[in-house]
């Protein structure tokens, strides 16, 4: 087997370990044969498909600069998986409130493995190499009975979902991905999405020697204030929702606060139904009120009586009223009605 430059592209998949050479695609059958096969060469490896877990998933626009620590904080709610994970996150696109995310994940084990390949240069999700490929839809042939639907718009990545049938074009041996691999590698271009964990927020370099002291305390800083920033946004966004919540509901405490005032007022003319005045008096103001009018509460002290509700027509009711009593006075009502205009109209008697 020869390689380019000393270079290896590499592809790990659920059903191998797959190499590019100048002979073509190979198949490395287990862990420690890479580590022999690879054994002071560079190393550019992307993970398959089959072996990530992905998600789209949306934040608050705010926590765009801060995405990388907005994933590892809410890593639980967006991989409900009991081992641990670590991820890679790809924005979207963005719109006034929120920016779309596809995030990918392998299991910690796999991803510590790896790092312990000596001249390991980068380590990406196989979708992140898929751009080389153009712009469209198509289909690339995992194995029998599973596919891959990989959509790329303006040269990017936009979806990537497993599927068992194929419904346009399918890309089968003449695209490896070990070998986009190798070309990027090639070309030491920076690729993103890059693995990172919470140790970790920046693509793998060749050895664990250029990590100085210093920069692992300033990562740790810009870690913790990243967290505490992003803490914010989030906590924010929940407010905001819980504030749209209450304007949903506020139409029915409005319409219940309206219906306990009507239940107060019935209350208070049973009471007043005790005194004979008032029973004739009530009924000969009643019987001038439009239809369908509503009486929420009534005062009432001998001389004067109160009445405030909701009515179809308020013009109608002040007419009505000032065709019977000489001293009508319109106030002013806080009452939000179900229906009609609200009144408190005040009669003298």
């Amino acid at each position: 087997m020869k390689f380019r430059k000393e270079n290896i592209g590499i592809e790990l998949t659920r059903e191998g370990i797959y190499a590019c050479s100048h002979e073509g695609r190979f198949r490395i059958t287990s862990f420690e044969e890479l580590k022999k096969v690879s054994a002071g060469k560079s190393l550019g490896v992307a993970i398959g498909r089959d072996v990530l877990f992905v998600r789209k998933y949306s934040f608050p626009v705010e926590a765009l600069e801060d995405i990388k620590e907005a994933v590892i904080l809410n890593i639980e709610e967006i991989f409900p998986l009991k081992e641990p994970l670590t991820v890679s996150v790809l924005p979207l696109e963005a719109s006034e409130k929120e920016v779309e995310c596809l995030i990918f994940a392998i299991p910690q084990s796999l991803y510590d493995q790896l790092l312990s390949l000596p001249k390991l240069r980068f380590l990406v999700p196989s979708p992140a190499l898929y751009r080389y490929l153009g712009d469209g839809l198509f289909y690339r042939n995992l194995r029998e009975g599973l596919y891959e639907k990989v959509l790329i718009k303006d040269s990017k990545l936009t979806d990537t979902v497993l599927s068992e049938k194929a419904d346009g074009k399918v890309i089968e041996d003449e695209y490896s991905v070990a070998c986009l691999a190798l070309e990027a590698l090639l070309k030491g271009e920076p690729l993103e999405p890059v693995f990172y964990d919470r140790r970790r927020f920046f693509p793998i370099k060749i050895g664990k020697r250029y990590i100085y002291t210093a920069v692992g305390v300033f990562i740790f800083l810009l870690l913790g204030l990243g967290a505490m920033a992003y803490d914010l946004y989030y906590l924010k966004g929940k407010l905001n929702r819980v504030n749209e919540e209450i304007e949903k509901i506020q139409p029915l405490a409005d319409r219940y606060e309206t219906k306990l005032r009507e239940v107060n007022a019935k209350r208070t003319i049973l009471q007043l139904l005790k005194d004979g005045d008032f029973l004739e008096t009530f009924a000969d103001l009643v019987d001038v009120l439009p239809a369908k009018t509503k009486i929420v509460n009534l005062y009432y002290d001998g001389k004067s009586m109160t009445i405030e509700g909701y009515t179809p027509s308020l013009s109608l009711l002040t007419q009505s009223l000032q065709g019977k009593y000489r001293d009508v006075q319109v106030q002013a009502s806080q009452l939000k009605p179900p229906y009609g205009q609200p009144f408190k109209i005040r009669v003298g008697l």
